[in-house]
């Protein structure tokens, strides 16, 4: 087959204002689906827009792939890629090429032609660069070593020739395989000019029926890139020939068509690994691109749902869905996962028998809440626009409790009875293997819901001390548990019809509640903390340590807490004119008496 050389348009090759670590924008990569405008505002997106055209332009005038049919499941692979572009590196990037390059050839002396090393750049890094972007993870694709092998010899270059190239080696770790951690072959890492490498031989992949994890084996470029989870991902850019290279055929026409798809037929993939379907959604809402219709098909056979749910481990899911969630389009993977009508395979526990009954619609509407107007911005709410928008865990909280949203009213596991854990968070910790502090604040917002509807009506009314130790109580984690009552509230809303004036009026509320909270600076009383400590009170009554110190102290709290000009001096003395208030109701031992003597009990 003859190659037709392509090089791409001066935009797309030679970005350099965004390769360069200052200037880089990620707005300039992606463009979340809300704001897809065609305002003259909208450059970033714009100028992402024109990189894919350019690439569309070039795939267009160049030759088409002799051996591709455009039958989607009949699709042979070339024996070569059919558009070989050139990219422009960073100068980090040019060394570490020359680096390898130069430890290749010190490795390959004496060898036979047909046997020399073969080096790629793979995957991501590919993928970015050809939209603009720059990454400073690279994996490299060895064809004819195993990827430690390579980063030893690397290594014992770099010693050699330390002068030539100004720096010392750094340490190669050896990763090893852990199917259970979806790491199903050995792989070694170093760190280069700031660049982090991950180094493994090309490989090709064979499941058994029975078994997620595959049999690997050292593979061609081309089996390499069919094992690929998606097209997108199957681009590789060679270090000798400096072009990039297309083994599926497909993977240049999908990223100008702004497409999602799989190497083999969609099926076949995720069979072999369920968690692809994760993976494409991920990267559909990442990049704004859309899954082709055949991907979806499969997405949403049963067997495929089936073994995504059993057949995965959940920490694999948990992570996949962190990362949707922290990423530049939370809203979008949402939107997929409800349409492709995952919500059980994901967010339900295995270990339940049946999937449970749950109004799962509830999370697209609820995610609707959190773009807007939860996450959004309205100036005549300015307390309300800052509850979430300025902490990036306080987002990735924000949609987790969306995605939880259809457990609300489901009853309390039966393990949990006794603590009384909402179902929400035994789901969460259970199917996604959330840690503690984000099943806690789970727990928070669906448990404290209630308590906070109330505070929001009747707050304003408060005394300082009341709101404080209300505010007090909720923990620091208080901004997303208002946040999931708001949601809550507009939920219902919506599922009855309500107009956006019912919106209007309950974003009314919370705005004058999260005005009071900051006019009675309680925005850190989670933080809050007596002036007066345990020993001062037990000192200055003169008791011994009891039960009774703890309301005791709470108690003096609520006084500084509307007193905060007082020093604790003058709430000692305080705490001294009020002993008889402060103890009423109490028991409590004078110090010095025997045991069960000098016990007394205030009135």
């Amino acid at each position: 087959m003859s190659q037709a050389k392509l090089r791409l348009p001066q935009l797309l090759l030679k970005p350099l204002f965004l390769l360069s670590p200052r200037n880089f924008s990620p707005r300039v990569l992606m463009a979340e689906i809300h704001s897809r405008s065609q305002s003259p505002a909208n450059k970033p997106d714009q100028k992402r827009r024109r990189l894919i055209s350019n690439l569309t332009t070039a795939i267009q005038s160049s030759p088409s792939p002799t051996n591709t049919s455009n039958k989607y499941s009949t699709m042979a692979t070339p024996a070569t890629p059919t558009i070989p572009l050139t990219l422009t590196l960073s100068s980090e990037e040019a060394a570490v090429r020359k680096l390898f390059i130069d430890a290749a050839q010190g490795i390959d002396r004496g060898k036979p032609d047909d046997d020399r090393l073969v080096l790629r750049f793979t995957g991501g890094w590919v993928r970015d660069k050809l939209l603009g972007g720059r990454s400073v993870d690279i994996d490299v694709g060895i064809n004819n070593m195993s990827g430690f092998d390579f980063a030893t010899r690397l290594s014992e270059h770099i010693s050699a020739n330390m002068e030539k190239y100004g720096f010392e080696p750094r340490n190669v770790n050896k990763i090893e395989s852990n199917p259970e951690k979806s790491k199903h072959l050995e792989t070694a890492t170093t760190k280069i000019l700031g660049l982090d490498i991950d180094f493994v031989n090309l490989r090709s992949e064979t499941y058994s029926e029975d078994s997620r994890v595959p049999h690997m084996e050292f593979g061609t470029p081309e089996k390499d890139a069919l094992r690929r989870d998606c097209t997108i991902n199957a681009l590789f850019y060679n270090l000798h020939t400096e072009q990039v290279e297309d083994f599926t055929g497909l993977g240049l026409q999908d990223m100008a068509a702004r497409l999602i798809r799989t190497p083999l037929p969609p099926k076949e993939t995720f069979t072999d690994d369920p968690l692809r379907v994760l993976r494409l959604i991920r990267f559909a809402s990442r990049l704004d691109f859309t899954i082709v219709p055949e991907a979806k098909a499969a997405m949403k056979l049963p067997e495929i749902k089936s073994a995504l749910k059993t057949k995965i481990s959940r920490e694999r899911v948990g992570i996949e869905i962190e990362k949707m969630l922290r990423g530049r389009n939370p809203h979008a993977a949402l939107s997929l996962i409800h349409e492709l009508d995952l919500y059980n395979e994901i967010f339900a526990p295995p270990v339940m028998q049946e999937d449970p009954v749950l109004p799962v619609e509830d999370m697209k509407i609820a995610a609707d809440i959190v773009r807007y107007p939860l996450l959004g911005y309205t100036p005549c709410y300015p307390h309300f626009s800052r509850l979430l928008r300025t902490s990036a865990n306080g987002k990735y909280l924000a949609w987790l409790i969306a995605s939880m949203s259809p457990w609300k009213h489901h009853p309390v596991f039966p393990a949990d009875r006794k603590r009384n854990i909402p179902a929400a968070a035994t789901a969460i910790k259970e199917g996604l293997k959330c840690p503690n502090t984000v099943s806690g604040t789970i727990a928070n917002a669906f448990a404290n819901y209630p308590t906070i509807e109330n505070m929001v009506l009747g707050l304003k009314d408060w005394s300082r001390s009341k709101a404080g130790m209300e505010m007090r109580a909720l923990g620091a984690d208080w901004r997303s548990q208002v946040g999931a009552c708001f949601m809550f509230e507009v939920l219902e809303l919506r599922k009855n019809g309500e107009d956006r004036q019912a919106e209007r009026s309950v974003m009314d509320k919370y705005e004058t509640f999260l005005k009071v909270v900051a006019e009675k600076n309680l925005e850190e009383a989670y933080g809050f903390k007596g002036l007066l400590t345990g020993k001062d009170i037990v000192a200055e009554y003169s008791l011994l340590a009891g039960p009774w110190v703890k309301p005791t102290l709470e108690r003096c709290l609520e006084h500084q807490l509307d007193h905060p000009q007082k020093e604790k001096e003058e709430l000692l003395q305080w705490a001294r004119e009020n002993r008889k208030v402060l103890l009423e109701g109490l028991e409590y031992v004078s110090a010095g008496e025997g045991k069960g003597k000098g016990k007394g009990k205030g009135k």
